[in-house]
């Protein structure tokens, strides 16, 4: 009978460590099982999701001394169907230097929403911050990510640089959300269109004029800076080449039928119907308005009523006017300087009106006054070529600096750079940071002649005259 207790307890205790050692094996083979995202417990046509590859960032987000220290991206999210829970998912990873304090500031359309200290050394970036649902309502999120922070001042350190690289990951960084109803209106399902677009044109719609409908809403994506690819067939993954982007299929109602779409009860040249429990568009109608349609811009309202008569008006191409910082994207927010600030401003010829070439770049900037022996120096760059620099004074600033067409490309970058130059120097001389702004009003001018402001001449060698 006590050989028969004893070996109770050893049983026992055997099959827990066999337990665990099965647990444990599973949780190696397949870790998925344990760490599943929230948005798995959601229906595929309730989940939203949108990712820095979804809206064009294919590299990523890089903030370090070398590059920027703030970087902004614009994610659109529905406004028919309303997003719940919304949450931006930050994955990537950081290097901070021993002897430096960084922190990671995430601001959602000027909302301060996240910041933590970052570890020195190199470690994963996992943080989930929670957005508030208002921010969802007028169609799109403006996240912008910064790093601020200085080197350790108990040892002499002669420059400012900040010791931190953050690298966001272009497919694990996203905003995810849950919708309250499926997606329903061609609205919300245009502007969920992904970087890359596959128009899908099956053989029942290979008459001319669905090639013309086809190449036509290539054409205008591709204005749009996406990548777009032509296939028969839906492709594999069922989002683009590779399962990734967005297919858009092409063909009467019964040919697209053969693609597995069914049609929404909704009418017009472009529908949204329902593909493997997903919204998918479907153009059944090789009509001329089939482009407005993916036109994002707000509604507006007219007076449609039995008093007004009702009359089509031609869309006129927009003129050479300037393309503000605001249209493309860039952080125009307050930085801090202390010794030097760069404000990099990508830019493609396909993305400006009528493909146009920009022949100057109008430079708006908010300067602090300094003290007596230091001054403020700026310097313009397009591409790998300097195209200007100048000496600017406090106070509101302008300046224009060239952008010869020899030197630009199909995508471009001007980097503005603003430094503070002194006569002093060494570790006894007090770091004192400064605030600064790169004003909305900078601009790109598409031809004619340049804003009317002093000109940024050409750097010249020390001592020249």
């Amino acid at each position: 009978m006590s050989g028969r207790r004893t070996w109770l307890p050893i049983g026992a205790l055997v099959f827990l460590l066999v337990a665990a050692l099965v647990v444990g094996g599973v949780a190696l083979l397949r870790p998925a099982w344990f760490t599943q995202d929230e948005e798995d417990d959601v229906p595929v046509d309730r989940a939203f999701s949108a990712s820095l590859l979804d809206i064009g960032e294919t590299n990523g987000i890089r903030l370090s001394d070398d590059t920027t220290t703030s970087q902004s991206f614009t994610v659109p999210v529905p406004v028919d169907s309303r997003v719940d829970d919304l949450v931006l998912n930050l994955r990537g990873h950081t290097q901070v230097a021993e002897a430096s304090t960084d922190f990671l500031r995430v601001l959602v359309d000027g909302e301060a929403v996240y910041v933590d200290q970052l570890e020195a050394g190199e470690h994963a970036l996992d943080a989930d911050i929670d957005l508030p649902e208002s921010l969802a309502e007028d169609g799109s999120l403006t996240v912008q990510v910064r790093t601020t922070g200085s080197l350790d001042q108990r040892f002499c350190n002669i420059t400012t640089e900040l010791g931190a690289l953050v690298v966001l990951d272009p497919d694990r960084t996203r905003v995810r959300g849950t919708l309250d109803e499926p997606l329903r209106t061609v609205r919300d399902v245009v502007a969920g269109i992904n970087h890359e677009v596959t128009l899908v044109l099956p053989p029942g719609a290979r008459s001319r004029e669905w090639y013309e409908t086809a190449a036509r809403l290539g054409a205008f994506l591709t204005q749009q800076g996406r990548v777009v690819s032509y296939s028969a067939q839906v492709p594999d993954g069922g989002d683009g080449e590779g399962g990734r982007g967005t297919p858009v299929l092409l063909g009467p109602p019964d040919v697209l039928a053969t693609l597995d779409w069914v049609a929404g009860t909704d009418d017009g040249s472009v529908r949204v119907g329902e593909r493997a429990d997903e919204a998918t568009l479907g153009v059944v109608e090789p009509a001329a308005d089939v482009v407005p349609t993916f036109l994002t811009t707000s509604t507006v309202t007219t007076a449609d009523a039995g008093s007004t008569a009702p009359r089509t008006v031609r869309l006129e191409r927009s003129g050479a006017g300037p393309v503000t910082l605001d249209s493309l994207g860039v952080d125009t927010s307050v930085q801090q300087i202390t010794d030097r600030r760069s404000w990099r401003i990508p830019y493609s010829l396909a993305d400006l009106p009528g493909g146009a070439v920009p022949t100057s770049f109008g430079l708006a900037m908010l300067i602090p006054a300094t003290t007596a022996d230091a001054r403020w120096l700026v310097e313009v760059r397009l591409n790998d070529e300097l195209v200007a620099s100048s000496s600017l004074s406090a106070g509101r600033q302008s300046a224009v600096a060239p952008l010869p067409a020899s030197a630009q490309r199909v995508r471009n970058e001007v980097v503005v750079t603003l430094i503070r130059d002194r006569d002093l120097g060494g570790c006894n001389v007090r770091q004192t940071s400064y605030d600064v702004q790169l004003l909305k009003q900078s601009s790109l001018a598409l031809g004619g002649t340049a804003p009317a402001s002093r000109p940024c001449p050409r750097s010249t060698p020390a001592g020249s005259t």
